[in-house]
């Protein structure tokens, strides 16, 4: 939802500098680990699984 609205407001001439500050808040969001990924590493048989298998990493946040 937030992407839809960032390419709207890019759109306005007038709202492009505020688009790009949205991009940018978005595009570190990708990078912030997820509330479901924090509690999963608070396990050692969990962040040991996690460790040796990166891809089960990215299933968790797509």
């Amino acid at each position: 939802m937030a992407a839809l609205i960032t390419l709207v407001i890019c759109a306005v001439p007038h709202l492009h500098t505020t688009a790009f500050t949205l991009a940018f808040l978005l595009l570190a969001a990708m990078f912030y680990p997820s509330c479901r990924v924090l509690a999963e590493w608070q396990d050692e048989d969990t962040r040991k699984h996690l460790k040796e298998n990166p891809k089960t990493m990215s299933e968790h946040y797509y």
